[in-house]
Formats: structure tokens, sequence, C-alpha cells
């Protein structure tokens, strides 16, 4: 499992995101279509703006259920929300 602000954008909606950030993810997408890729922001600005940067990858045979908790960084402890990974496998 690789888990954390991977600066992996889906679209560029904002001025500071990355071409290459974009690229990435589409990349990715592309190579896993059947992943599960939310949209909910990980990262928020000072204006309020936000994107997904943060992402877990998990080898395949590995079933994983994530969710957000924006809890850390609402409470200023950081600029980015806690990623929650619940993991299982047939082994």
């Amino acid at each position: 499992v690789i888990v954390g602000d991977l600066n992996l954008a889906p679209a560029k909606t904002l001025p500071y995101v990355l071409d290459e950030e974009v690229a990435a993810y589409a990349e990715l997408t592309a190579t896993h279509p059947d992943a599960y890729h939310g949209d909910e922001p990980s990262w928020i600005d000072h204006t309020g703006a936000g994107v997904r940067y943060d992402h877990a990858l998990v080898r395949a045979g590995i079933e994983a259920f994530a969710v957000l908790d924006q809890e850390p960084r609402t409470q200023g402890l950081t600029d980015h929300a806690a990623l929650l990974l619940e993991l299982s496998t047939d082994r």
C-alpha cells in the first residue's frame, strides 16, 4: 500500500495544479479503470478551494475502503485531510 499526498489531481481546477499532476492521474486511472477515484477534496487552500491530492494505491488482491477525515485539517493540524483505510484480503 502506498498512501499519501501524491499530488495526482483529477483536473486542473486550480491555477497551481500542474499539468503533470493531471497527466499522471489520467495515466493511473486509464490503467486501473475499475478503481475508486473520490472527488472529495483532501487538500483545501486559504480561499476554500480544494483538490483531491491524497490517494491510496493498493496492490491487486487487496480490498480497500477509504474515507477522508477532514477533522485534522479543520482543527489546523495540517492542510490535508486524513485518509483512513480499511483493508482485507482473501488470504
